[in-house]
């Protein structure tokens, strides 16, 4: 019997004994095969959205953090709430990222638009979203 995983490898660069950053990487046992990614268990992180406008341009942070589960490839997407259409340009200082079980991350974004704070929807997509 052979069994196909899909796993996952995290590496934290220190300096000082300080994070200075870290890597995940999706890895299988046989090439190429990640299949086993959908077993993933549906999970939803604790999300904490700030968002600041001065005249047409926004600034703001979205904060993630894992409960008990991986919280796999999240993206963060800004919508305008009445046309669900999608605001771009968007600046992430980092998107398609994946919370291991405790890991917190804060993501700033910054973007221009002439529309009212109260029509700005910020969306998380997640693969291994509930």
């Amino acid at each position: 019997m052979i069994f196909k995983f899909a796993y996952f490898l995290k590496l934290k660069l220190l300096e000082a004994g300080n994070e200075r950053t870290n890597n995940i990487y999706w890895l299988t046992t046989k090439e190429k095969d990640y299949t086993s990614l959908n077993a993933l268990p549906k999970t939803t992180p604790e999300t904490r959205i700030s968002l600041d406008k001065q005249q047409d341009s926004y600034k703001g942070t979205v904060s993630m953090a894992a409960k008990d589960r991986i919280s796999f490839f999240n993206r963060i997407k800004v919508f305008d709430k009445n046309t669900g259409k999608r605001i771009l340009p968007v600046h992430y200082s980092d998107n398609y990222f994946t919370l291991m079980p405790g890991d917190q991350q804060t993501v700033t974004l910054e973007f221009t638009s002439s529309l009212p704070k109260d029509r700005i929807d910020i969306r998380i997509e997640s693969w291994t979203a509930e």
